[in-house]
């Protein structure tokens, strides 16, 4: 069903055509992209990237994350939410009014269809009337609401030609993959139309590209800063920059199915050899923390004390020679194709941890992926021995961290499932079910803890999130999870 539903998508995106892109009129804002989107279908997204394109743009959830910083659950396209049997029950009453992009009104058939095909929604979903949804689970959701707040909960509806739309406040006009997005507001959006035209998005563009069109006007918006360019970007009176604690975690994934990567002493004698202050210091210029938690502070993760691994390479060599006897073992590394939030340099990165693991006694083959789809290829066929990798959580519940990531309960894990811990898994169940807000945290810091008695990562950082607008743009909040929120953005027109 998946490959079916990516053909269709990918179909419908090869028969947008450049017109609009081209010919594009009224106030329109431009966005350079370190990358490219790779999906049109909420359900389907992997890549924080992707999310920034259309997540609260195109399409939308039950609720949202608003307020100053976007740390409050807000109404979206419900209204209002009921709690019932201590959590096994949810019902959301809808907006009345809500359009799709193609002009027909939002029922509760189409929030109900959307549920079923979310890829973490694991309960029973019934419209009630035109404008209800029930929501029925085995165990207690104490925090589902959170929950629905990403991108995989989003509302959608495929029309008859395969066309995916939305209900957001822009409605995608043109999509040329690996090269331009287009989005075009939405005159009959609920919450008014948006006050500008449209936004273009220019995938896959270099930082030092970026900060020249950006000097010269060509581009409004730089999704990711590199932290050795934040400077050149301050230092124009025109440009402003916004750095703010991420909700990320940076890290390198071992296939853990590849011996000696099986074993718990070996990943940690791994972790011993890679010294993450300096890389913090000489690749991140001290924009990012290290881990003394695998979930990011700005969630509540662990953000004082000293460090949980501490750097101790001639006991990390001593373990991995012990191990490697020797042999000719090579270990493949497979690199990022483009800087993302949790890895705004990934070439100087992934450089630095080779360097620490051959030091170490490895011998490492480095092999940077030239696109996500090719780097995802590498991931799903499990092609390499490490990865260098991240997570950016789109929401703020440690729950939606766990689950999505390592596949608890139900839920398939996000990427791969090869690290499983039943104790671990315990744990995230009991805190999702616990309304008790300490009593979560001390079940959340016990999974943590036995995460880091396994290891299955290189843990590196928690980074800033640092991006970049010329000062025309007004209006315009840059977001931990890297979503963009357009509807109140303006720009200024110079005289």
């Amino acid at each position: 069903m998946k490959i079916l539903q990516i053909v269709m998508v990918f179909f419908v995106m090869t028969l947008l055509t450049s017109g609009q892109a081209e010919g594009r009129e009224g106030n329109w804002i431009n966005i350079a992209l370190s990358g490219s989107p790779m999906t049109q279908d909420p359900k389907l997204i992997k890549d924080s990237l992707t999310l920034s394109v259309i997540h609260n743009t195109v399409f939308e959830c039950l609720v949202r994350y608003g307020g100053e910083m976007n740390l409050v659950i807000e109404p979206a396209l419900a209204v209002s939410w009921d709690i019932k049997s201590s959590g096994k029950i949810w019902e959301f009453t809808l907006r009345s009014g809500v359009r799709f992009h193609d002009g027909s009104v939002m029922t509760s058939a189409d929030v109900v269809d959307s549920f079923r095909r979310d890829p973490i929604f694991t309960g029973e979903i019934e419209a009630v009337g035109d404008k209800k949804v029930r929501m029925v689970f085995e165990e207690k959701r104490s925090g589902f609401v959170k929950n629905i707040t990403q991108v995989g909960s989003a509302i959608e509806k495929f029309l008859p030609d395969g066309t995916i739309v939305g209900t957001g406040p822009f409605r995608i006009v043109s999509w040329l993959q690996e090269e331009s997005v287009d989005l075009e507001a939405f005159d009959e959006y609920w919450g008014g139309r948006p006050k500008l035209d449209g936004v273009h998005f220019q995938c896959a563009v270099p930082a030092e590209s970026a900060l020249d069109m950006m000097k010269s006007g060509e581009t409004d918006v730089v999704d990711i800063v590199p932290p050795s360019l934040v400077q050149e970007f301050e230092h124009d009176p025109a440009i402003e920059t916004s750095v703010m604690k991420g909700v990320n975690v940076s890290y390198v994934h071992l296939n853990i199915n590849n011996p000696p990567l099986d074993s718990a002493e070996f990943r940690k004698a791994l972790n011993m050899a890679i010294h993450t202050e300096k890389i913090i210091r000489d690749v991140h210029f001290n924009q990012a923390v290290i881990c003394r938690d695998v979930l990011p502070p700005m969630i509540g993760g662990k953000d004082d004390g000293p460090p949980r691994i501490e750097y101790r390479p001639k006991a990390a060599k001593e373990v991995i020679a012990r191990y490697l006897k020797d042999s000719d073992r090579v270990f493949r590394m497979i690199g990022l194709p483009f800087p993302r939030p949790y890895c705004p340099e990934p070439a100087a990165q992934a450089r630095l941890i080779a360097g620490y693991l051959k030091g170490a006694g490895l011998k490492i083959e480095y092999q940077p992926a030239e696109s996500m789809e090719e780097y995802m290829r590498y991931m799903d066929e499990q092609d390499f021995d490490l990865l260098i990798s991240g997570w950016v959580i789109d929401s703020r519940n440690p729950d939606d961290f766990f689950t999505a990531i390592f596949g608890v309960g139900d839920v398939d894990p996000a990427f791969l499932g090869d690290w499983q811990n039943e104790e671990f898994e315990s744990l995230v169940i009991q805190a999702r079910q616990t309304v008790s807000l300490k009593r979560q945290w001390d079940l959340y810091r016990a999974a943590s803890d036995l995460f880091f008695e396994d290891l299955p990562w290189i843990l590196i950082a928690h980074t800033n999130q640092i991006g970049a607008h010329r000062k025309v743009i007004e209006g315009l909040q840059f977001d931990p999870t890297s979503e963009f929120r357009l509807h109140d953005v303006t720009k200024r027109m110079i005289d």
